[in-house]
């Protein structure tokens, strides 16, 4: 019975202890991923993957040598024309279904495939980045939690998880980087292979977006930093950063940046774009921990630090120096991204993307670290305390901020509109806008319908504006004259008034239609007594105002006027 007993003991207590604290956060982790991952197969192609798939539309293979090799060289001319992201431009033409052929179930299984990438390397790398200073499995996967949370719960990522250029330049290279580090950390036995595996994600990582790569060289400095404190020098971490910087130069290097840069009126600004990362930097800082419930995940981690602490005895000095590095790490990463627009940038979804990742990582890692040093300092009773203020936290925040309630949770709202459907549909509402557009007769193309915008997804849009990028890249793609929303007959362009006439506001037999432009002392006959067969657009000079005249007759002879409209501008 003695025997017995002790075995249940040991399993309630290992059950209390472990096994339960480490399913719950499990479930948390599966709750807060899986949604995101659900909703990145529901993408649809916009901006600049239209662009992209321009310059293959005619020349689809399935031919995997040649299409590495045309991917090669598209990455070259962007290189030389526009940016240097040699990778993300490499894999975008790779991976393009319109080189492929495969059509939208490619990319699908490309966008999800890019999700499960990202949020599988971002674990395992916070993971190895506290495994240095948590011995019990359990707290870390609970700090993994923690982290998972303040990644993805507050902000919908659209512009790197769920849009496909967005995607391939931001968190593609992000995650292999994660993925590298990872590596790194857990190495217990020197290989070449690995080595070289390691060296090749570096590289790969080092041509993303030039935000990434401020991210890449600063946390595996970090990396680099805990492994010679802990173990010893290596010369292949240095080899390791050289590849990295080597990679990097190449980036920053490139002639198309400097293309590109030309297009921005005011110029490079090294020097003010270290203040502007540094404000870029307090911003999101101060959006984190005042709009979401991001403390409470920092106050967890603390206490686990403390926890921990109680059990070992840290080196000052390295906690001091790890801190410091996680404290500079979002300003360095903010640089790049300042500089490269060359303003205070506002919180661009990608940009801020970027350095919520690398801040959640960090602080994460800093409260785990300060807890661990000032542990024999922090009373039961303080504990207690800290507890009971986060209870509070948790219980009136939510009356003084919306973003602290437990509905706001992205997460939440994401699994809501999958169960609902609302996504599904509007992925089926625009792709049948796409191919309405794809088969219309028309060579300008109106559209007037569009579906609502709904919660957490990306959206699609048509601006008015025939010469909007995103206009002018789709006409492009679906080889039509012009493309442009409508939601209203006149459009006041910057430079120009544009009068859209549709066919299909008609409901009268449209075989015999003259159609009038006047303004002033001018009129301009655009067609007399003709078929009405497809949509119209009139250009005038901007602030020009007239009338157009649209005459619906019954027979060729022009004497019975079925229909009278006139159009004002």
């Amino acid at each position: 019975m003695k025997n017995i007993d002790s075995i249940l003991q040991w399993i309630k207590r290992n059950i209390k202890d472990k096994y339960i604290a480490e399913a719950i956060a499990w479930l948390v982790i599966v709750v807060v991923t899986v949604p995101i991952c659900v909703a990145s197969a529901f993408v649809f192609f916009r901006a600049d993957d239209f662009a992209e798939g321009i310059l293959t539309a005619s020349d689809r293979n399935n031919n995997f040598i040649e299409l590495f090799w045309k991917s090669i060289l598209y990455a070259k001319e962007i290189y030389f024309t526009w940016m240097g992201t040699y990778f993300s431009k490499f894999m975008q033409m790779l991976l393009h279904p319109v080189n492929t052929g495969k059509g939208l179930m490619q990319l699908r299984l490309v966008m999800v495939g890019n999700t499960i990438l990202f949020l599988a390397s971002f674990g395992l790398f916070l993971y190895a980045l506290v495994k240095e200073n948590v011995e019990k499995r359990h707290l870390r996967i609970w700090l993994v939690t923690c982290g998972y949370i303040g990644m993805l719960g507050f902000q919908t990522w659209y512009e790197a998880l769920y849009w496909y250029s967005g995607a391939l330049c931001y968190s593609l290279p992000i995650s292999i980087f994660f993925l590298a580090f990872f590596i790194i950390l857990l190495e217990k036995k020197e290989s070449k292979i690995r080595n070289i595996i390691i060296g090749i994600l570096l590289f790969c990582g080092a041509g993303g977006n030039l935000a990434v790569v401020g991210v890449g060289c600063w946390l595996l400095i970090i990396v680099i930093f805990m492994k010679v404190f802990r173990q010893k020098f290596k010369w292949k971490y240095l080899i390791l950063f050289g590849v990295t910087l080597v990679g990097a130069f190449i980036n920053v290097a490139a002639p198309g940046n400097y293309v590109r840069q030309m297009s921005h009126d005011s110029g490079v600004h090294y020097i003010r774009a270290v203040v502007w990362s540094f404000d870029f930097m307090v911003r999101n800082i101060q959006w984190l921990f005042l709009e979401t419930p991001f403390l409470l995940l920092v106050i967890i981690a603390f206490l686990i630090g403390v926890i921990e602490g109680r059990n070992k005895k840290l080196d000052g000095a390295y906690v001091k120096i790890m801190m410091a590095l996680n404290i500079v790490a979002p300003w360095i990463v903010g640089y790049p991204i300042c500089l490269g627009y060359s303003a205070n940038v506002g919180l661009k979804n990608r940009c801020q993307f970027v350095i919520i990742c690398v801040i959640v990582l960090c602080v994460i890692n800093s409260a785990v670290l300060l807890g661990e040093i000032i542990s024999f300092r922090v009373s039961n009773t303080l504990i207690g305390e800290i507890i009971i203020s986060a209870f509070l936290l948790a219980i009136f925040m939510p009356n003084y901020r919306s973003g602290w309630t437990w509905n706001s949770m992205v997460s939440y709202r994401t699994l809501i509109e999958l169960t609902d459907g609302s996504i599904q549909e509007y992925y089926r509402d625009v792709n049948r806008i796409l191919d309405r557009i794809e088969n219309d007769e028309n060579e300008d193309v109106f559209v007037s319908e569009v579906p609502a915008q709904i919660d957490v997804f990306e959206v699609m849009v048509f601006p008015e504006d025939p010469n909007h990028f995103l206009n002018t890249v789709m006409a492009d793609y679906f080889n039509k004259k012009s493309i442009q929303g409508v939601s209203s007959p006149v459009y006041y362009g910057e430079d120009k008034t544009y009068i859209r006439i549709s066919k299909d506001s008609f409901e009268e037999e449209l075989s015999y239609v003259t159609i009038v432009n006047a303004w002033d002392d001018n009129i301009v006959r655009i067609q007399v007594l003709e078929p009405l067969n497809k949509n119209l657009v009139i250009e005038v000079p901007e602030g020009q105002t007239g009338k157009v005249g649209i005459y619906v007759y019954a027979d060729a002879g022009g004497k019975e006027c079925i229909l009278q409209r006139e159009i004002e501008y």
